[in-house]
């Protein structure tokens, strides 16, 4: 059983990885124990290429098949060839490690890549309400740095350990085989102190790597909300509190960092002076159980030539456990969320191009719905009916359930209680199929620093753009005489979040990437609440000259917005309190009375 944190963490890796994953990572393994054997080989040849360049005539015994010992030309050229062989032999072994570390990278990149994608595959098929309660720049910081520290900076290392583990227990078997008693000694000796010096630093590097996710968190958050709102922070001139904040989070995270990279290089000074030591403590040793250096040059040789090879695995078998502790805490931060991304299927997107199914009614029969952690219900028993065809409008105050109603025939919410039901049928038996029949409009329009045509077509790729259907869209939209005004056209590139055009063309482009798939049912939430009275007017227009072929639902606080609607639901406490036409509610409603009078006197 696996008790040590980041070995548990290990534990969870393996079962996050397929059958296919989990076999090329054996046949790594197999890979790394090749190649420390390779390196065992290549320090155990120390000791006699040493033994044979002193003295030359050993190499008699070497070729036990000769009857006749070598002469002095023959013992020359018999060097030669030792020499030119352990050479061939370290390029061969330096070539071979060279391909296996290649082949590692290979895979833990591709990990990367594939989890990574998974991941955000997760995020993007989570409920609306998973997003509702999870800030964007933890998301973010997740999918695009955590999961490269689960894969590059805790599994390599993880793989690092392993393959100089195996090298280190190579060629300590090669030099106890030379000289058990003193190497057992030595081997004891060094293991105790690296022991000691790991210790001395685990905790505090599993402590700071949670510091760093949480504090680099923050500092995403920090940049994403300075920059999404730099209008109104230049306006009210919050640059420097922005920058304080993100300094302060970015001090944090540094130091986690500066914990990590201090303690990264001691092992290297700290292995070579234990090295020095190791070879001065093992002339000692041999000098007072031999007595006589000559005899013992080519046991301290090995030993050093080990020492030269062992040096670089000590600190590399340091640093890599160091960054295991460090970065365990990403695979914990991320373990639950890879391993349901791991066994989600996405859904089908075939439905998209099924056949409308809304051809008669929509219906919303009972409807209660509380939002997570919510104190009281957000509807109380809803139930309406809307025709097709019809312009149907939702007013009332804040919090009284208008965009609760919305979420829910978008399908983003699924009721507590009740349902929705479209010519009979729920919307919930196939609910990509009736998502793929509404276009929606938002109050604000997120646009993307790419061209009109890309924003209007969301999220297609050039060659899926239908250029008929784009320019239909553009059309209903009322947006062709502005297009036709731009020198490239729909090829213009309208800035990040739209910031080259006006409010009314930015709402016109929402109205176009709405009906660009041709929808049955156009949903507007609050779409004109930010425009001035005549582009207001302007961009109802595009709408209502599409009323009778669409079904439209609004949301509304300005009442100008909906008295061309057949029918207005005023929301009250998450209920619906009076229904009529404009002028039926202004006749028989108080509640929507006051709240025209207070519009009228507002304008």
């Amino acid at each position: 059983m696996l008790k040590h944190p980041a070995l548990r963490s290990l534990g969870k890796i393996w079962r996050l990885l397929d059958r296919g994953d989990r076999w090329q990572l054996i046949g790594l393994g197999l890979l790394m124990l090749i190649s420390s054997l390779w390196e065992a080989l290549g320090v155990g040849l120390v000791l006699p290429f040493i033994a044979v360049v002193e003295k030359p005539e050993r190499l008699n015994a070497l070729l036990f098949w000769r009857e006749v010992p070598l002469t002095t030309a023959e013992q020359s050229q018999w060097l030669l060839i030792l020499s030119a062989a352990l050479g061939l032999l370290y390029v061969g072994k330096n070539l071979f490690i060279a391909l296996s570390t290649y082949l590692q990278l290979e895979f833990l990149n591709s990990k990367y890549r594939k989890f990574s994608s998974l991941l955000l595959q997760s995020y993007l098929y989570k409920p609306y309400t998973f997003h509702l309660q999870n800030n964007t720049a933890k998301l973010i910081q997740n999918v695009n740095t955590e999961i490269n520290n689960v894969f590059n900076l805790y599994l390599l290392p993880l793989l690092v350990i392993f393959s100089e583990s195996l090298i280190v227990f190579a060629i300590f078997s090669v030099i106890i085989w030379s000289n058990p008693l003193i190497s057992i000694l030595v081997i004891a000796l060094i293991s105790t102190l690296s022991l000691l010096f790991f210790q001395a630093f685990r905790h505090k590097l599993k402590e700071v790597g949670q510091r760093r996710i949480d504090y680099a968190q923050k500092s995403i958050q920090s940049i994403s909300e300075s920059l999404g709102g730099i209008k109104e922070a230049k306006v009210l001139g919050r640059e420097q509190q922005f920058l304080k904040t993100y300094a302060e989070n970015m001090i944090e995270d540094r130091k986690a960092n500066l914990i990590l990279q201090f303690v990264q290089q001691l092992p290297r000074a700290y292995f070579e002076t234990l090295a020095v030591l190791t070879i001065i403590l093992i002339v000692i040793l041999n000098l007072l159980q031999r007595g006589n250096v000559a005899q013992v040059l080519p046991l301290i040789s090995l030993f050093a030539a080990a020492a030269f090879r062992l040096l670089p695995s000590a600190t590399r078998l340091t640093n890599n456990l160091n960054y295991v502790i460090y970065y365990s805490a990403s695979v914990d931060l991320l373990y639950d969320d890879l391993l349901e991304a791991r066994m989600l299927q996405a859904p089908s997107t075939s439905a998209a191009a099924a056949a409308p199914i809304f051809q008669d009614r929509l219906e919303l029969i009972d409807l209660h719905y509380t939002y997570p952690n919510a104190p009281r219900p957000a509807l109380c028993g809803v139930s309406l009916t809307i025709k097709q065809g019809e312009m149907v409008g939702f007013v009332g105050a804040s919090g009284a359930g208008k965009t609760t109603i919305v979420d829910l025939i978008l399908g983003l919410l699924e009721p507590s209680q009740g349902d929705i039901r479209v010519d009979g049928e729920s919307i919930y038996h196939n609910l990509p199929q009736w998502q793929r029949q509404i276009g929606y409009i938002p109050q604000t329009i997120y646009l993307s620093d790419d061209t009109l045509r890309h924003n209007i077509a969301f999220g297609l790729p050039a060659e899926a753009i239908d250029e008929t259907a784009l320019w239909a869209a553009v059309e209903a939209a009322q947006l062709a005489t502005f297009v036709h005004t731009l020198p490239k056209g729909l090829d213009t590139v309208v800035g990040e979040r739209g910031v080259r055009l006006s409010g009314g063309q930015r709402q016109r482009i929402g109205i176009a990437r709405a009906l660009y798939h041709n929808p049955s049912v156009l949903i507007m939430d609050e779409a004109t609440a930010a425009l001035d009275n005549q582009t207001e007017a302007g961009v109802m227009d595009a709408i209502q000259a599409l009323s009778g072929a669409k079904t439209i639902i609004m949301i509304a606080h300005r009442l100008s917005t909906v008295m061309a609607c057949d029918r207005l639901y005023l929301m009250a406490n998450g209920q619906v309190a009076a229904v009529g036409s404009y002028q039926e509610l202004l006749q028989n409603s108080p509640d929507f009375r006051a709240m025209a009078q207070g519009y009228a006197g507002a304008n």
